[in-house]
């Protein structure tokens, strides 16, 4: 027997509840980097990122190994910021 408690949880929290990077797709890609933007850590927002441009320098780790300094809450927020512009455009130019 399901818990009530647990039954409600996830009835309406379920889908609040954001997934990781690993189940992005195409179709979800935009509304999780929104998502990220109005209540995203900067963890995630950088694993976003990273996983967005594999070739780009955005986690600690990587920025580490390359000698670079890591980004700030604020830089992290402004390259998604560009990020999230450039998933509009193309979802704009792709229902043209």
């Amino acid at each position: 027997m399901i818990h009530l408690g647990l039954l409600w949880y996830y009835i309406y929290m379920g889908p609040f509840i954001t997934p990781t990077v690993e189940h992005l797709t195409e179709s979800n890609t935009l509304p999780y980097a929104q998502r990220l933007y109005d209540r995203g850590s900067r963890e995630a927002i950088l694993e976003f990122l990273q996983w967005n441009d594999p070739n780009g320098v955005y986690t600690d780790t990587v920025s580490k190994a390359e000698g670079y300094e890591s980004l700030s809450y604020d830089e992290a927020l402004i390259e998604l910021e560009g990020v999230i512009n450039e998933l509009q455009l193309d979802q704009a130019e792709a229902a043209v």
